[in-house]
């Protein structure tokens, strides 16, 4: 599902309530979102490195819901204008 005004094509809640993780990227932003128990969790790091071999530079919970993916999706486009910045001083 693309959500309305995001960069980002993210499945809707239930395809993390069925316990499967989600990685995605834009620019040099990668990030992994997935629910532990009644929370999702938001992991952020930079590069072209994989999530195991990457350091984790932020991570985020956010409510169990689809409103919680909503803002964790509110979060990435937020991150997503810094990274469009920083491509732009290059």
């Amino acid at each position: 599902m693309i959500r309305e005004n995001s960069r980002y094509d993210i499945p809707v809640f239930v395809y993390f309530k069925e316990k499967n993780p989600f990685f995605g990227s834009f620019l040099n932003l990668r990030f992994k979102i997935l629910l532990v128990e009644e929370s999702l969790q938001l992991e952020i790091w930079n590069g072209p490195l994989c999530y195991e071999k990457s350091e984790i530079l932020q991570t985020h919970s956010f409510e169990g819901s689809e409103n919680g993916l909503n803002e964790a999706v509110k979060l990435l486009d937020e991150l997503a204008v810094e990274q469009e910045k920083i491509a732009d001083e290059y």
